[in-house]
């Protein structure tokens, strides 16, 4: 159930511009706080940092 619910917010962050507060409560999460250590225990990085991993250009 976790994991569906960590799948469904890393759709949400690389194909939408929403607020990461926003997500969370999409995805069920009852709050930021503990959306983003799920998430970081699950990802290995924050909801954040994995936005900004996704969006950075790739190096040559």
């Amino acid at each position: 159930m976790l994991q569906s619910r960590i799948g469904k917010a890393c759709k949400l962050l690389i194909h939408t511009n929403a607020l990461i507060s926003v997500i969370s409560d999409q995805c069920g999460f009852n709050n930021i706080s503990n959306f983003n250590r799920r998430f970081l225990m699950i990802k290995g990085n924050t909801p954040k940092q994995f936005r900004k991993s996704i969006k950075a250009p790739s190096p040559l």
